[in-house]
């Protein structure tokens, strides 16, 4: 059912090459390599330049792979799998 008909949409957002949580909280050698891009390349959240990976917030389309719904079942049963929580669908 499509989300105006009352249907549930997912939607997701990424930073790009940004100074984020995740970045901070990564592994030390994942950290280091961002370190080494960000000091050229890196900024604050939600890029729209070249790549994706300068610049300001952006609308961009849903890639192609995450409409296949094999993938989609595929990241559902290991989310249930790693979380321990299951959910009908």
């Amino acid at each position: 059912m499509p989300a105006e008909q009352g249907g549930t949409i997912a939607v997701a957002a990424h930073p790009g090459g940004s100074d984020t949580e995740l970045m901070r909280n990564s592994p030390t050698p994942v950290r280091q390599v961002f370190n080494l891009f960000a000091a050229r390349f890196g900024q604050s959240a939600a890029p729209d330049g070249f790549r994706e990976v300068r610049g300001h917030p952006k609308l961009v389309a849903s890639s192609r792979r995450s409409h296949d719904a094999a993938l989609q079942r595929r990241l559902w049963a290991l989310s249930e799998e790693l979380t321990g929580i299951t959910f009908p669908v």
